[in-house]
């Protein structure tokens, strides 16, 4: 897998506001690559990662997958790609609150037309894997802010996605159950895969082996 971005720039506009989320970002990554992009808050870390994941598609310039320009893609191909390729580990964990811990766990896997037998085995694995299989009934408003980031990932690994882009997971998680968190998700590399971490926290991880760039002000610097 390669994803390529060439002079991608995003600009959000309001009646009376104009603001430049990316300034001319180009950038190349590979399979198997462990990224880190530091910045401040409002830096463009997320539309980054929402670009690169196909959530966002009003950018200007080239953003490709193995050399297939995203913007060619309808939206169910897009689906299918974000379904297929990616895992999202979002800020706000985005967990549905008033379902089980399984229900948000198995939500790839119904996209990708697991039978509930299936569903059932790879979640109960997973989350016993991230030493939450105790809390499969469990809703995620039940849970600790370290227990949530856990089924936030779970959600993201069960279905074995290629490349898993990690905006802030660290941000609700004191020092110790971030490097947790960071081991888990390294554990799952290999060189078919790739991590790319968006964090403002750079300094307080144990990280080894990444390829850092920083964005400021929406533009990237190696």
């Amino acid at each position: 897998m390669k994803l390529t971005l060439r002079q991608v720039s995003r600009i959000y506009r309001r009646r009376h506001f104009e603001k430049s989320a990316l300034d001319k970002v180009s950038l190349s990554i590979r399979s198997g690559e462990r990224i880190l992009i530091s910045g401040p808050s409002g830096s463009g870390k997320t539309t980054l990662l929402n670009i690169m994941g196909l959530i966002d598609t009003d950018y200007s310039g080239l953003y490709s997958l193995d050399g297939q320009d995203a913007r060619e893609l309808s939206g169910r191909q897009r689906a299918a790609c974000r379904n297929r390729i990616f895992g999202c580990i979002f800020q706000d964990y985005a967990l549905l609150e008033n379902e089980s811990v399984f229900e948000n766990v198995r939500i790839p896997l119904i996209y990708a037309g697991y039978s509930l037998r299936d569903q059932r085995r790879l979640v109960q694995a997973q989350l016993d894997r991230l030493e939450l299989g105790a809390y499969l009934r469990q809703r995620p408003r039940d849970l600790s802010g370290g227990q949530r980031q856990r089924v936030a990932i779970a959600r993201v690994l069960v279905h074995q996605p290629a490349v898993i882009l990690a905006d802030e997971p660290f941000s609700a998680l004191d020092p110790a159950l971030r490097r947790d968190v960071l081991s888990l998700l390294e554990q799952y590399l290999t060189p078919e895969r790739c991590l790319i971490i968006a964090t403002h926290q750079a300094d307080s991880l144990p990280l080894s082996g990444y390829r850092r760039l920083t964005l400021t002000e929406g533009q990237l610097q190696a």
